[in-house]
Parts: structure tokens; sequence; C-alpha cells
């Protein structure tokens, strides 16, 4: 995750140092490039690269060589790279904030992931595999309530998407989530709000007079639930 690497250990994760090249440097370390050796490294938001550390990175992909810190000798590297961003990387480009050569040497086949809006088919498998990951894999959606998701326009993408299902079962009665209780959770996300007040066709309109008993009644569970747990 290039977001999370500091700028004054970018080269030590990716290129790895020798002992001794800096302090607390105490053992040799190969960096993720040697550790890909032969397979795929994949460089998550890489637009928040400082471009020093952008030009390091380019270098290392053209030369397909990189020197560990307090090396005297390059290192032959065979690394496929797969980089990903949710920036517009040429309107970073055009802002002088990301490398141009750079991103024509990462440009080689580029994909497009669609908003979950466009993709209502990878509803039910994205939501069962969700389910699984929040720990409620015999928690089951109704028709109904997969017609209520298809029906919202998800401006989260699948975050939202997570963290609706989280709701639905905190407040689930039992292993399944039908279309009441998703509308309601689907009502009661900040997105929701904010894209019925863009989009009166966030939710379906027989649902949408309902909207503030929905959060009247959510909030009567939420401290109905706080107290349970206290």
């Amino acid at each position: 995750n290039a977001a999370c690497v500091q700028r004054e250990l970018f080269e030590s994760e990716l290129f790895g140092h020798k002992k001794g090249a800096f302090t607390g440097a105490a053992n040799n370390r190969d960096g993720l490039f040697v550790e890909a050796e032969g397979g795929t490294l994949f460089i998550d938001e890489v637009a928040e690269l400082p471009l020093d550390c952008q030009a390091k990175l380019l270098r290392a992909l053209e030369t397909r060589r990189i020197r560990p810190v307090g090396a005297s000798r390059e290192v032959d590297v065979d690394v496929r790279i797969i980089a990903a961003t949710n920036r517009d990387l040429w309107s970073e480009v055009r802002a002088g904030t990301f490398r141009e050569d750079l991103f024509f040497r990462l440009q080689v086949f580029p994909i497009l992931l669609p908003s979950l809006r466009e993709r209502a088919d990878d509803l039910v498998p994205l939501a069962e595999h969700l389910l699984k990951r929040i720990g409620a894999p015999s928690t089951r959606l109704d028709d109904e309530a997969f017609a209520a998701m298809r029906a919202y326009r998800w401006p989260g993408n699948v975050r939202e998407l997570l963290n609706v299902l989280r709701r639905c079962v905190l407040f689930a009665d039992g292993p399944s989530i039908d279309g009441a209780l998703m509308r309601r959770m689907l009502a009661a996300s900040v997105f929701g709000y904010a894209e019925q007040d863009k989009d009166r066709a966030a939710i379906p309109r027989s649902d949408r007079q309902i909207d503030r008993q929905n959060l009247a009644k959510l909030e009567t569970e939420r401290a109905e639930l706080s107290t349970n747990l206290a």
C-alpha cells in the first residue's frame, strides 16, 4: 500500500537494505521486489507516492534492476507489476502530481473497474463473500432484500455495501435479512440520505415516505441495544 509507505523508508521497503545501511538496519533485508521474484507485486494507491519515490520506481520498472540501500551492486529482478488507484491518473499528470513517464510505463494494460451501481449482477456473490468476511456465513438475504440493493445507487461502492451488511446483521432477528430490514439500513446510510437529496431514485418511491419513521425506529433500537450490552 503506497499510501502507508514513509518516504524515507520507500527504498528499503521496495528494494531492501544491507546491514548497517542506516540507523536501525541491524540485519540484511530483502525488499518487496526480491520477495516477489518470479511473481507479481501489487502496488495499491500508487497515486499516493511522492514524486521522488515515483522516479525510483520508474527506474526499477525500466531497467528491471534494483540496488538495495547500502549495497554496492544492483540486482536483477523479474517481477510483474500491477498498480491500482482510485484517482484519475491522467488528471494527476496534468496537475503535476504524478510523473507522465511513470504513467505511460504503467499504462500497459489498463483495467477500469466500474462502480458497484453498474454491476448489479455482482451484488449477490459480493454480499455472500462479505457476510463470510464479517463472521455471518449462515446469514441469507431474501429476494426482496436483493431487489432493494439493486435499486440503490451505492455511491460508497463495496465499502458502503460492507457497512450496510454489518448493520443488517446487527439488527436482524435471525439468520435471514428481508427486504424491510435492508430498506431500513439503506435509509439509515449517510450516503443514502445524501443520495435522496440529490437523486430521489436512490430508494424505491414506495419506501421514501417511511424514511423518518425508519430513522426514529433505528435510533430507538440502537439505544435498546446499548442498554442490553451495558
